[in-house]
């Protein structure tokens, strides 16, 4: 239902990305510790079907802002306690959202509303006749929520949590 033009280009397909982030580390002879954050936006238009005149309730152009913010943590460090000999810790959080704006009156149709956090910490095994591997535990938390009159999808929460050895 989605037809190019006279000049190969599809209406409503139009993009900007703003992206930019920084990070700061320390790293000594024995490991690091470091923390990053990222901001991400873009918008963009999602391509659609020419209005018909027979169907006056068709959907016009939609276009999507998005915006995401990222923050991690990562280190690791030499440990020397029985069979493990580093520790490694990352805990990473994103909270990102997106609106489905109706592009010919700039009304907000739909959001969907994101937010997550994910955490590891491991205890890596000294290397035995050339057997290697960790120990540790892995979680996660993440929340959506769809608002708006076209949002078909529950509120979802979602909640892991792990235990793991690998060899």
């Amino acid at each position: 239902g989605v037809t190019a033009l006279p000049d190969d280009k599809v209406a409503n397909t139009d993009v900007a990305v703003d992206a930019y982030g920084a990070g700061l580390s320390y790293v000594h002879g024995d490991g690091f510790v470091g923390v990053s954050v990222k901001r991400t936006g873009t918008d963009y238009g999602v391509p659609y079907p020419q209005i018909s005149p027979v169907d006056p309730d068709a959907e016009g152009p939609v276009g999507i802002h998005l915006r995401q913010t990222r923050y991690d943590f990562r280190a690791e460090q030499a440990l020397d306690r029985g069979p493990f000999s580093r520790v490694r810790a990352s805990v990473g959080h994103a909270d990102y959202h997106h609106e489905e704006i109706e592009r010919a009156t700039g009304e907000i149709g739909t959001q969907f509303l994101s937010s997550g956090t994910e955490g590891r910490l491991e205890l890596v095994q000294r290397d035995r006749g050339g057997w290697t591997g960790a120990l540790g535990v892995q979680g996660l938390k993440r929340d959506l929520e769809a608002i708006g009159d076209e949002a078909f999808i529950p509120p979802v929460k979602v909640e892991e949590a792990g235990i793991f050895l690998l060899q």
